[in-house]
C-alpha cells in the first residue's frame, strides 16, 4: 500500500503538463477581442475567468483529492500524500502565469508584483478558511467516546478559531505581510471630511495593496479598507461617495455584524463532519450541510438589502447628485466587473439598476449578463480527462514492462520523477552488465525501502566487488522478508537466489 500511495502521488506530477495545456487552451479560447465597449469586454472577460477558475478547480480535484482517495481508501490525513499535494500547489502556481497573461491583455497597467499581491490576499481571504476547515475535519478525532475531553477541546476551539480568523486574524496576517497599511494623507483627509459630513467616527482607514479598485467596511472593527487602485482611479468627490457607502455599512448596527458571522456556519459543519457522521449518519450529515447552505443563501439575500441601505446613505450625503453612481461605474470599469451579473443569489444589486435607482441613466443600453458557455465547459473538462487518462495509460503500459526492458525502466524513471520502484527496475537491469552502477542505484533504493527484493538485488551487484557488503545486504533482505507475513512466492525466490549467489545454502 505504501508503494502504491507513492506511485499515485508521483503520477500527479506526471500529469502536470497536460493540465496546464488544457488551462492554456481555455484561456486562449476565451480571449476578448479588442475595441469593445467596457461593458461588453467586462462580461466576456468575466465569463473567461469563470471558465479558467472551473478548469483549475477541476484539475486540482483530480491532482489532489482523487489520488488521495485512491491511495488511502478514505479522505483521512496521511503522510504518504505530500507529493500529490505538492503537485497540486505547483499546478496552481503555474496556472497563475496563464491567468496573469489573460488578464493583462485588457489591463496593461498590471504588473507581476500587483498581480501576486492580489493572489496572496485572495488566498488568505477565500481559500485559507476552506483549507483550514478541511484540515480540521481530516485531523480531528472521529470517535469522541474514547477521548471526550480531547474531542470537546478540538471541536470547541476549531470553529471559534475559524470565526476569529475570518473576522480579525486575516486582517492581522495581511498587515504582517505588508499588504495592508494605514491610509495615506489623502485617504485620512477624505475620511475626516466624511466624518464631519455624516457625523460618524471611523476608527481607522486602511490602504490595501491589491490590483482591484474597491472598498470594504469592517463593521465589527468600525474600520474601512480602500484599495490602492481605487484611490488612484477616483477623484476626491467620487472617493468620498464610496466612503459614505462604506460608512453606511458601519452604521447598520450589531445585527449586520452577526449576519456576516453566519457565513462561517457551513465551515463549522465541515469541521464537525466526522463526529456528525458517527452521531447522525450520512443522511444527517447531508441534512446539516443542506441546512447550512440554505442559511448561507438567506444571509446573501439579506446582504443585498444591506447594500441598498448603504447606497441610500451615500445618496443622502453626496454632494452633487449622481456622483456616487458614477463612482460605482468607474470601479466596475477599472476592474472589468460586469454591469449586470447572472444569477438570483447576489450580494450586490446590478450596477445598471443601482445607477437607475440613483437617477443616472447610463449612456449605453442594459448589457447582457456574462454567458454561461456550458458546451465549452464540458469540452474543456472532457479534453482534460482524456489527456490525463491517456498519459496514465501510457505510464501504466511502461510500468508493466519496466522489469523486462531497460528502455521501459528508464522511461518510467523519467516519467514519474524517479520513484523507488522505477530506480529499482533500472538497477535490476544493470546488475549483469553494469554492476557498479547497479550497486549505486540499488544501495540508494534499499536504504529507503522495506521491500526485501531490493536488498536481494543489491547482493548480486556487490557479490564481486564487496563480499562483506553483499552479506550485510543479504542479512537485511532476510530480515525484511521475515517481517512480511504476506510476502509472495517470487520475493522468497529472489532472496533465495541471492543466498545462492554468495554460495550459501538456501
Amino acid at each position: 500500500m505504501v508503494g502504491r500511495r507513492r506511485s499515485l502521488g508521483r503520477r500527479t506530477a506526471v500529469l502536470l503538463p497536460g493540465r496546464l495545456v488544457v488551462v492554456w487552451l481555455c484561456a486562449r479560447i476565451n480571449r476578448v477581442p479588442a475595441g469593445l465597449h467596457w461593458t461588453e469586454a467586462a462580461r466576456l472577460h468575466f465569463a473567461g475567468k469563470v471558465m479558467l477558475f472551473a478548469q483549475v478547480a477541476a484539475c486540482l480535484l483530480l491532482a489532489t483529492l482523487l489520488p488521495w482517495r485512491a491511495a488511502t481508501g478514505e479522505l483521512t490525513a496521511s503522510a504518504a500524500i505530500p507529493r500529490a499535494l505538492l503537485a497540486g500547489c505547483t499546478f496552481w502556481l503555474l496556472s497563475r502565469v496563464i491567468l496573469f497573461r489573460h488578464t493583462r491583455r485588457h489591463q496593461p497597467w498590471l504588473t507581476w508584483r500587483r498581480f501576486a499581491d492580489g493572489q496572496v490576499v485572495g488566498v488568505l481571504l477565500y481559500a485559507a478558511p476552506l483549507v483550514c476547515a478541511i484540515g480540521l475535519a481530516l485531523g480531528g478525532p472521529a470517535d469522541c467516546s474514547r477521548d471526550p475531553i480531547g474531542c470537546v477541546v478540538f471541536y470547541g476551539i476549531g470553529p471559534p478559531g475559524l470565526l476569529w480568523y475570518m473576522t480579525r486574524g486575516v486582517v492581522l496576517v495581511v498587515r504582517l505581510l505588508g499588504l495592508l497599511r494605514d491610509g495615506d494623507e489623502r485617504l485620512r483627509r477624505l475620511v475626516a471630511e466624511i466624518e464631519q459630513q455624516c457625523g460618524h467616527r471611523v476608527r481607522r482607514a486602511f490602504l490595501l495593496r491589491v490590483p482591484v479598485a474597491n472598498a470594504a467596511a469592517l463593521p465589527h472593527r468600525n474600520e474601512i479598507v480602500v484599495t490602492r487602485r481605487a484611490l488612484e482611479q477616483l477623484t476626491d468627490e467620487q472617493m468620498k461617495a464610496i466612503l459614505l457607502h462604506e460608512v453606511g455599512h458601519l452604521r447598520q448596527g450589531p445585527r449586520a455584524v452577526w449576519m456576516r458571522a453566519l457565513v462561517v456556519v457551513p465551515l463549522v459543519v465541515v469541521v464537525w463532519a466526522r463526529p456528525l457522521l458517527a452521531l447522525v449518519g450520512a443522511l444527517g450529515l447531508v441534512a446539516a450541510l443542506v441546512g447550512s447552505i440554505a442559511l448561507l443563501v438567506m444571509v446573501l439575500r439579506r446582504s443585498k438589502q444591506r447594500e441598498v441601505e448603504a447606497d441610500s446613505h451615500a445618496h443622502a450625503h453626496e454632494g452633487e447628485a449622481g456622483t456616487y453612481a458614477r463612482a460605482l461605474e468607474r470601479l466596475h470599469e477599472c476592474g472589468l466587473v460586469p454591469a449586470v451579473m447572472r444569477g438570483k443569489v447576489l450580494t450586490h444589486p446590478h450596477l445598471y439598476d443601482r445607477m437607475l435607482a440613483a437617477g443616472v441613466v447610463p449612456d449605453y443600453p442594459r448589457p447582457l449578463p456574462p454567458p454561461r458557455r456550458p458546451r465549452q465547459m464540458f469540452a474543456c473538462t472532457g479534453l482534460m480527462v482524456l489527456a490525463m487518462s491517456g498519459m496514465l495509460w501510457a505510464l501504466h503500459s511502461v510500468t508493466q514492462r519496466m522489469y523486462e526492458s531497460p528502455t521501459a525502466a528508464g522511461l518510467r524513471a523519467v516519467l514519474d520523477g524517479g520513484s523507488l520502484g522505477s530506480l529499482a527496475a533500472m538497477g535490476y537491469q544493470w546488475v549483469v552488465d553494469r554492476p557498479n552502477d547497479a550497486a549505486v542505484v540499488l544501495r540508494y533504493v534499499a536504504s529507503r525501502s522495506e521491500r526485501p527484493e531490493y536488498s536481494a538485488w543489491l547482493v548480486h551487484a556487490l557479490a564481486e566487488s564487496d563480499p562483506s557488503g553483499a552479506k550485510a545486504s543479504l542479512q537485511r533482505a532476510e530480515q525484511l522478508l521475515a517481517q512480511q507475513p504476506d510476502a509472495v512466492e517470487w520475493q522468497v525466490e529472489t532472496v533465495a537466489a541471492a543466498r545462492e549467489r554468495l554460495g550459501l545454502p538456501k
